[in-house]
């Protein structure tokens, strides 16, 4: 099964099953910026790495199994639930993905 999100550059989803940390991949489908987009600067763009994405989530949220989603601009670390339907709920209430 494939799972699409459509979200801004500074979101990551971040999927946690066991003993696995699983980021979702994602694809640029519009750069709103002059600049070219480089996906290699995605985390250091925001001070961040995707180490550090997972320590505060582990420290946050005791690596509970499910869903995660982050706003990497603002810093914020939400744990969505266990399904991918409950990323696209958080997505909506955080007025990100209001598109059909």
């Amino acid at each position: 099964m494939t799972i699409s999100f459509f979200t801004p550059a500074y979101i990551d989803i971040v999927q946690k099953s066991g003993d696995r940390w699983i980021r979702l991949k994602t694809s640029t489908i519009c750069n709103m910026s002059e600049k070219p987009y480089d996906p290699s600067q995605k985390f250091s763009k925001f001070g961040l790495t995707p180490m550090r994405i997972l320590v505060e989530l582990y420290k946050r949220y005791q690596g509970l199994d499910g869903w995660y989603l982050i706003h990497m601009a603002e810093k914020n670390y939400y744990y969505c639930g266990a399904t991918a339907k409950d990323v696209q709920r958080k997505l909506y209430e955080l007025g990100i993905n209001q598109s059909g």
